[in-house]
């Protein structure tokens, strides 16, 4: 930031992470970000595993108004959300 440099920052969306998000945001702003990037976790790596990290496709029906309120939210407190290909 001191560089002129935008701060951004990633984030995956597993079954345990979901309930944090809007704390997450929070700390992303507070942090001086402008940009949050988001994506689902994917059975790759330690996930392949570990099938409780993952989102069961009912909890989308829970998460995806989440994501758009914090988007908004977010815009309003110049912070936007990206969706990341996963």
């Amino acid at each position: 930031r001191a560089h002129g440099l935008a701060v951004s920052v990633n984030a995956q969306i597993g079954s345990a992470t979901m309930r944090d998000l809007p704390a997450l945001m929070d700390s992303i702003i507070e942090i001086g970000a402008t940009h949050w990037q988001i994506q689902l976790t994917v059975a790759m790596g330690n996930a392949v595993d570990h099938d409780e990290l993952l989102l069961q496709p009912y909890q989308l029906d829970e998460l995806m108004p989440l994501l758009a309120d914090l988007y908004k939210r977010g815009l309003d407190r110049g912070l936007l959300m990206n969706v990341g290909n996963n």
